[in-house]
C-alpha cells in the first residue's frame, strides 16, 4: 500500500538544495541492472520529461553508452541493437580522472613480466557511443537499466532537420528497399552534421585536441557524478550547460539516476512527479 505521509514535491528523486544557479536530481536504485518495476517507472518518466522539454523547452534528446559498462550484462542487447541503432564511437570524458593513454613499450613489458594485465584492461577508456538513429523509448527499453546510460537534451539545430525528400511508393515496394529504414537514414545523415558534435569536443575534451591517440573523435560527453556537479568550479558549470540543457546519467558512483540542467527543469520535474503520483504509478522504492 503507498505510504500516506506527505510526499517532498520531487520524491521518489531527492534534489540538491544547495546547487546555485543549476538543477540536481538523485533517484536512487537498488542496483545495476535495475530491477524491472525500478525500470519500467524511469522508462515512463524519462518519456513524459522527453516531451515536456521538446514542448516547453525546445530540447531534443540525443542517447549514448558507456563502453566500460557494457560488458557483461549490456553486451548481447547492445549487439543485439547495433545494427537498428548504428552506434558511433565518441570520447567520454570523466572529469576527475586523467583520459586514457596507451602503456608505453616498457609498461607492457612490465606487464607482460607481471603477468596482470588487469591495469590495462580494468582501466577507463574513453569511449562513449552515440546512438545518432533516433528510436526514442526503444533505445531507452533495451539499453537502459545497465548502468551505461548517458542522454543529453539539446537545442535545436537546422543542420539536423532533413529536407521533405520522399520516395516514391513504388520505389519502397521494391524488395531491395524493403529491409531498410530509408526515413531513419536519412535522419542518422542529416544527425552527423549537428553542430553539438564539434562544440562537444570543444566545451568537454579541450585537452586532447594535440593528443594523437584521440584524433578525429567526432564528440565527447561527459561521465558526470554528483560530486563532479557540486564541487566543480562555477564557471565550468556555465560552460557544460550552454551546450546542454538537460543532463541524464546511469551512475554507478552515486548509486543511481541523475538528472541535472538548468532551473528551467525545475517547474517540468514537479508536474510530472505530481502526475504520476496521482495516477497511482509509484516508484518501488526497496
Amino acid at each position: 500500500m503507498p505510504d500516506q505521509s506527505p510526499r517532498p514535491p520531487y520524491s521518489p528523486f531527492r534534489k540538491a538544495e544547495s546547487l546555485v544557479g543549476s538543477s540536481l536530481y538523485w533517484l536512487p536504485v537498488s542496483g545495476f541492472p535495475m530491477r524491472q518495476p525500478e525500470k519500467a517507472w524511469l522508462m515512463e518518466f524519462e518519456e513524459r520529461f522527453t516531451l515536456a522539454a521538446r514542448e516547453r523547452l525546445k530540447l531534443r534528446r540525443e542517447n549514448f553508452v558507456n563502453f566500460d559498462a557494457i560488458y557483461p550484462d549490456l553486451m548481447t542487447p547492445f549487439l543485439k541493437h547495433s545494427q537498428e541503432f548504428n552506434p558511433i564511437p565518441g570520447m567520454l570524458v570523466q572529469p576527475s580522472q586523467e583520459v586514457f593513454r596507451a602503456p608505453t613499450e616498457k609498461e607492457i613489458q612490465d606487464i607482460i613480466a607481471s603477468g596482470d594485465a588487469s591495469k590495462i584492461r580494468n582501466a577507463t577508456k574513453n569511449i562513449a557511443y552515440w546512438l545518432p538513429k533516433k528510436k526514442g523509448p526503444a533505445q531507452l527499453t533495451a539499453l537502459g537499466g545497465f548502468g551505461a546510460r548517458l542522454s543529453v537534451w539539446l537545442p535545436p539545430c537546422p543542420k539536423t532537420t532533413p529536407p521533405d525528400f520522399r520516395l516514391p511508393p513504388k520505389v519502397l515496394a521494391n524488395p531491395v528497399f524493403k529491409p531498410l529504414d530509408i526515413p531513419g537514414e536519412i535522419e542518422m545523415t542529416f544527425a552527423l552534421a549537428d553542430s553539438f558534435l564539434p562544440r562537444s569536443l570543444q566545451v568537454f575534451a579541450p585537452e586532447i585536441q594535440d593528443n594523437p591517440q584521440y584524433a578525429g573523435m567526432p564528440f565527447a560527453v561527459p561521465l558526470l557524478t554528483s560530486r563532479d556537479i557540486i564541487t566543480t568550479r562555477g564557471e565550468v558549470r556555465e560552460a557544460w550547460l550552454s551546450l546542454l540543457g538537460a543532463y541524464l546519467a546511469e551512475s554507478r558512483e552515486d548509486q543511481g539516476i541523475l538528472l541535472w540542467g538548468s532551473v528551467d527543469i525545475d517547474p517540468l520535474m514537479l508536474e510530472i512527479v505530481a502526475a504520476l503520483h496521482e495516477e497511482n504509478i509509484f516508484y518501488p522504492t526497496a
